[in-house]
């Protein structure tokens, strides 16, 4: 083997140098590394650290929320309990213009037309369909069916008032009057038509009679009506069955008018009054003094009259020239009540004591011959048809 030449030495020098090169690339390449996993793990630590503080400060943050978003049990059946009635009330609004639109003052509706004069006019028939009512009738003249008509307009609770038909009869016109007769009574059933009407009276129309017997044991029949400022009402009881014993008294205001016989040798009881300065609602009240039982029946009538105004004063002259003529005033009747005292001292009202004996009342109609127009030949049958009003009166 021979010498190793230079160009070998060089070589071997060559590759020396180049394996140490690499490893210290590697050195540095790994002191990197080092460096780098030192750094990552000390920003790993401090992370840690800070995410527990954040862990540590979020607990109560977390508790308190939970404690508001989940309210007590009572608190939860509250709020329920809130939206319901919130839904409800809802609707209810929802509904209320409708339930509006369609209200009609009934009760008012039939005061009105019971309020007529009984000497021109009597009612015939009064039928109801929907919110229409015809009211058929007999009356002393047309002005006396005009001047109902207009009242029924006047009291604005009606949409339209038609007089359909005017149609004139043979027969004169008579008042309606109820009188007692022999005639027997027919039996109701167990009760009236007209019950419960112990507490709550119901209403009456003017002129019209109602039906009412006295049972069950200690009944009490009760009914009302409007009457009006300064005219003359008349309330009696009628056609009573045998046994029945009526005790009447009728209520205007602070005023009480009560009767028990009409006169001697009749168990009617009858009350007459004339109302004071302003409308009032009368109350009328009906006692029995006898027995019981669903055949004690009896009718009740409510009627409105004009009182018979006196005769005027004549000047009779003396027979000596020189004396002057004289007059003898007549008395001046005021309204009261037609009523004997009853036996439980019960207190007899008056009416007012400066009321007139015959006022000229507004709307009230003239008697035929007062009209102008009077229907000599007979009566006049009418038809008048009702559109009452709806909605909020």
């Amino acid at each position: 083997m021979g010498a190793p030449t230079s160009a070998d030495w060089q070589d071997s020098m060559g590759q020396a140098e180049g394996v140490s090169l690499r490893t210290a690339a590697l050195w540095l390449l790994a002191a990197g590394l080092g460096v780098f996993l030192v750094t990552l793990s000390l920003v790993s630590g401090h992370l840690r650290g800070q995410a527990a503080t954040l862990q540590a400060e979020l607990k109560p943050v977390q508790a308190t929320l939970a404690k508001l978003n989940t309210p007590e049990p009572r608190l939860v059946q509250t709020m329920d309990a809130l939206a319901q009635l919130e839904a409800s009330t809802a609707k209810l609004n929802a509904l209320k213009p409708t339930l509006l639109a369609g209200r009609v003052d009934w009760p008012a509706a039939i005061v009105a037309i019971g309020n007529y004069d009984p000497t021109q006019i009597t009612l015939l028939s009064v039928t109801q369909k929907d919110r229409e009512i015809t009211v058929k009738g007999r009356a002393a003249s047309d002005p006396a069916v005009a001047t109902y008509a207009r009242a029924l307009e006047g009291s604005a609770l009606f949409e339209r008032v038609a007089i359909q038909s005017l149609k004139t009869v043979a027969t004169p016109f008579a008042p309606l009057t109820v009188t007692p007769t022999a005639t027997a009574t027919p039996t109701p059933g167990p009760q009236d038509a007209y019950e419960p009407d112990d507490a709550q009276a119901k209403d009456i129309f003017l002129g019209q009679p109602q039906l009412h017997t006295f049972f069950p044991a200690d009944d009490v029949d009760r009914v009302r009506f409007l009457a009006k400022a300064g005219r003359f009402y008349r309330v009696y009881t009628s056609d009573l069955a045998p046994g029945v014993d009526t005790l009447l008294s009728v209520k205007l205001g602070d005023l009480t008018y009560s009767n028990d016989d009409v006169k001697p040798g009749t168990l009617r009881s009858e009350v007459s009054f004339q109302v004071g300065g302003a409308d009032a609602v009368a109350l009328v009240e009906v006692q029995n003094r006898g027995s019981y039982g669903p055949e004690m029946s009896y009718r009740i009538t409510a009627e409105e009259y004009i009182p018979t105004p006196p005769p005027q004063p004549t000047a009779t002259p003396s027979p000596q020239p020189s004396a002057t003529p004289t007059h003898t005033p007549q008395a001046t009747p005021t309204a009261t009540a037609s009523a004997t005292p009853s036996p439980t001292g019960s207190v007899t009202g008056t009416s007012d004591a400066g009321a007139a004996p015959w006022p000229r009342v507004p709307g009230l109609a003239l008697s035929a011959r007062a009209a102008g127009r009077a229907t000599e030949a007979g009566a006049v049958e009418f038809v008048i048809v009702l559109t009452v009003r709806a909605g909020p009166q």
